[in-house]
């Protein structure tokens, strides 16, 4: 049970730390929106070379029967590479469409957990769902916004946002959200069918 435990402490620790870091790159896209967007783009190219590299580099050791998949990955990988530093513009743009998905489908998430605190009737339910929101609408402008500058901006302030409410999350709601679930499991196992018989 301790190693548990130990495992649940390590993973609030990781969230904390990716919160923070989360913030602090919100923080750099806002403060410096045109040079955030071409050293994010050339990142992400090179990152995409590496792994399409490493890929082939596996496909290579294990043989054509075993990393057959590997050969895919790594040819997507490069062509996406590639692609990203010679056309950085258009890279620029299906990146922020992907951000932008990747935000809302996140706070999703978020509303979902202020719902469950909600029905639980459990303090701090307002600002989950506030939050979620927020961060939601953040990710819609920055999927439909036409200048990049902008994104970049509206970006940083989603990450910041973002970092803020899984820093609250992991530091006040987490033991909450897992409390109220409990809650209503116990509640829906309670509940006797017959009483509900529409029959």
């Amino acid at each position: 049970m301790s190693e548990f435990v130990n495992t649940l402490k390590k993973a609030k620790w990781d969230s904390i730390v990716i919160s923070v870091l989360t913030i602090l790159l919100g923080l750099v896209y806002v403060l410096l929106p045109a040079e955030s967007a071409s050293i994010v783009t050339t990142l992400f190219g090179v990152a995409m070379i590496l792994v399409g590299v490493t890929a082939f580099v596996r496909f290579c050791v294990l043989g054509g029967f075993l990393g057959g998949h590997l050969l895919v990955l790594a040819a997507s990988t490069l062509i996406i590479g590639i692609f990203t530093l010679t056309r950085p513009a258009v890279a620029q743009d299906i990146v922020t469409i992907m951000l932008g998905i990747y935000i809302v489908i996140d706070s999703l998430d978020t509303i979902a957990d202020g719902i469950v605190l909600a029905s639980a009737n459990i303090r701090g339910w307002i600002w989950m769902l506030l939050t979620g929101f927020i961060t939601a609408g953040l990710g819609a402008v920055i999927m439909f916004a036409a200048n990049f500058t902008w994104v970049m901006i509206f970006a940083g302030v989603s990450l910041m946002v973002e970092g803020v409410r899984r820093l609250v999350v992991t530091l006040t709601m987490s033991g909450k959200v897992r409390q109220a679930k409990k809650d209503l499991r116990e509640a829906a196992k309670q509940i006797d069918p017959d009483d509900y018989d529409i029959y």
